[in-house]
C-alpha cells in the first residue's frame, strides 16, 4: 500500500503495522502520507552536499535576523540545516516536487497534493 518504502526496513515495518490498525480512508490517507514523507526522505539524503559557495548564497537569501544567526553558526554547523541542502541540491537542477513526483507517480502524488490542501 505505500508505494515508496524508507531506506530503514525497521521504519517500514512500523509504518505497515500501523496501516494494518486502519480502514478505508484513513489508511489511504496514511499510506500516500507515509509514501511521501519517505519520498522527502530519499530527496534530503540524495548524495549531493552543500560546497562553502552555496552556503555563501544561501545565506544572502535569508532574512537578517536569521541570516545572522546561521552565520554565527558557519558553515561546518549549518551543513545539515534542511534549507541549506535543497538549496545545494537544487542547485544541481534537481527540484523536489519533481523528485517527489517521480517517486510517487502522477497518481498517488496527485492524491497527496488533495489530501494536503483539507
Amino acid at each position: 500500500m505505500i508505494k515508496v518504502k524508507h531506506p530503514s526496513e525497521e521504519k517500514n515495518k512500523e509504518q505497515e503495522k500501523y496501516l494494518a490498525l486502519l480502514k478505508g480512508e484513513t489508511k489511504e490517507f496514511f499510506a500516500i502520507m507515509f509514501s511521501h514523507g519517505n519520498a522527502s526522505y530519499h530527496y534530503y539524503n540524495q548524495d549531493i552536499n552543500p560546497t562553502f559557495e552555496d552556503y555563501q548564497e544561501w545565506l544572502t537569501g535569508l532574512t537578517e535576523t536569521i541570516r545572522a544567526n546561521m552565520a554565527k553558526l558557519g558553515f561546518d554547523g549549518c551543513r545539515n540545516i534542511l534549507s541549506l541542502k535543497r538549496y545545494a541540491i537544487e542547485k544541481s537542477d534537481i527540484g523536489m516536487e519533481e523528485f517527489v513526483k517521480n517517486l510517487m507517480g502522477d497518481e498517488d502524488y496527485n492524491n497527496y497534493l488533495s489530501l494536503a490542501e483539507r
